[in-house]
């Protein structure tokens, strides 16, 4: 990991984000995705300090900005722009316990699949998150693995080892699928760096932390079970509670100062 490289993406990202705020600030976005690139800017400032610096505090207040901000653009974002899967800011949320965002980004968040810009296998696994962030059915969220199931087939799938594990609640079956899960993104974003398609300034931050196992930690612990530490990739810094309140105007300030609990 090269030091140089993650001081580089803290400086392109705090050059981004007064823009996104700006934007932002003047009403609903005239893309959907645009927020997306916006949170990242938040993200990729939040990763790369933590590798950095070694600390978890800036990555927790980026994070609530990422989720603030998106929460905000959902609620004026018409159903049929959003995109489930697309869940990133719903894992920062869920990365640093904030459930009371994560749970309204799941409420906010379109209920049904968007095939113009989504594989319906992967608005399920969101989907069955979802569904665990706000209680629902059993029916529903049986209906959901059920239907995950029968969209992949014979196929194996471990994001499907990781819900079931989660679902039941299973111990053992999660930590295996979910340690199976995050050597498969080891190997995929490796591979993308490899051949440039991940540039090696981004995958400087990208390549050594991995959100959605961060997120999943989170969500199990919240289910009852008890994982270890020693995950790749998965800094037990950042498994901690974060210190800082909740706030949902935390994105409409460059250098954010949040309240303590």
């Amino acid at each position: 990991m090269s030091g140089m490289f993650l001081s580089v993406e803290v400086d392109s990202a705090n050059f981004m984000i007064p823009r996104g705020i700006a934007l932002l600030s003047k009403g609903p976005l005239a893309k959907h995705q645009d927020i997306h690139q916006i949170c990242t800017f938040f993200r990729q400032r939040g990763i790369a300090s933590l590798l950095l610096e070694g600390t978890a505090e800036a990555y927790f207040v980026n994070a609530m900005q990422s989720a603030s901000a998106y929460v905000m653009e959902l609620r004026r974002t018409p159903d049929e722009a959003k995109v489930t899967s697309f869940s990133r800011p719903l894992q920062d949320a869920m990365s640093i316990g904030d459930w009371y965002t994560a749970q309204e980004i799941a409420r906010l968040s379109r209920t049904t699949w968007n095939p113009d810009y989504e594989y319906e296998d992967d608005f399920l696994y969101i989907r069955f998150w979802h569904h665990l962030l706000l209680n629902a059915s059993t029916t529903e969220i049986e209906a959901t693995l059920a239907r995950y199931q029968e969209v992949i087939g014979v196929h194996a799938d471990v994001r499907l080892d990781v819900c079931r594990g989660l679902y039941e609640p299973d111990e053992g079956g999660f930590d295996t699928a979910l340690r199976a899960l995050l050597n498969e993104r080891k190997a995929k974003v490796d591979d993308l760096v490899g051949r440039t398609v991940i540039p090696e300034e981004q995958g400087s931050w990208i390549q050594h932390f991995a959100l959605e196992g961060v997120a999943l930690l989170k969500l199990a612990e919240r289910r009852g079970l008890h994982p270890g530490p020693g995950y790749l990739h998965c800094p037990d810094i950042v498994r901690s509670e974060s210190p800082f309140v909740h706030d949902p105007n935390a994105w409409m300030q460059v250098d954010y100062i949040p309240r303590r609990k």
